[in-house]
């Protein structure tokens, strides 16, 4: 773990700071480019999943829909997750 935050630090993606209380414990923290970083990586990702829902046949679609359905049925922390529905045409939660 310390290489990879060593590695975060060297590039400007995280700030380091000793616990004021355990010398041993380092108290770490994005930067302002570490923020930018992991949310252009989110974008990215969604950018990838939008493109393959897009590529989908409607039966396709259809069938990942129940699977899905039936995965939240069983897994309630999950379907805690998911966001609120809205309106086609409207942005947001309603």
């Amino acid at each position: 773990m310390s290489r990879a935050v060593d590695g975060l630090y060297e590039r400007g993606f995280v700030d380091r700071q000793e616990d004021r209380i355990d010398r041993r414990m380092k108290r770490v923290q994005l930067t302002p480019a570490g923020r930018a970083m992991t949310n252009t990586l989110a974008e990215g990702r969604l950018v990838g999943i939008q493109s393959f829902l897009s590529s989908l046949s409607e039966e396709e679609e259809g069938a990942l829909a129940l699977a899905l359905e039936a995965i939240l049925q069983r897994r309630p922390d999950i379907a805690e997750l998911r966001p609120a529905r809205t309106a086609p045409g409207k942005k947001g939660k309603s």
